[in-house]
């Protein structure tokens, strides 16, 4: 994975049982046609680009092993401001 950091919230702990909402707004000047996006999470996701609902996930990992999904966005994107 290329740039690939985890993010998450000051006030999280390593055991909370909590649901939090991280938000991303981009410019885009064109949009690939296969443009992708690997994701992750300690727990569940789900994922949303321009208010459309992508994909959700990962399979479940141990502390050993994290998964992680590879998703094709391009037709979710747009030229100009996405979110």
């Amino acid at each position: 994975m290329k740039d690939c950091r985890w993010i998450t919230h000051k006030d999280a702990g390593a055991c909370d049982n909590a649901t939090y909402y991280f938000k991303k707004d981009f410019d885009l000047k064109a949009v690939c046609n296969d443009a992708k996006v690997e994701i992750s999470a300690q727990a569940r996701y789900k994922l949303y680009i321009n208010n459309e609902f992508v994909c959700c996930g990962p399979c479940k990992g141990t502390r050993e092993k994290t998964y992680f999904d590879t998703v094709s966005v391009a037709d979710f994107l747009k030229v100009g401001k996405n979110e």
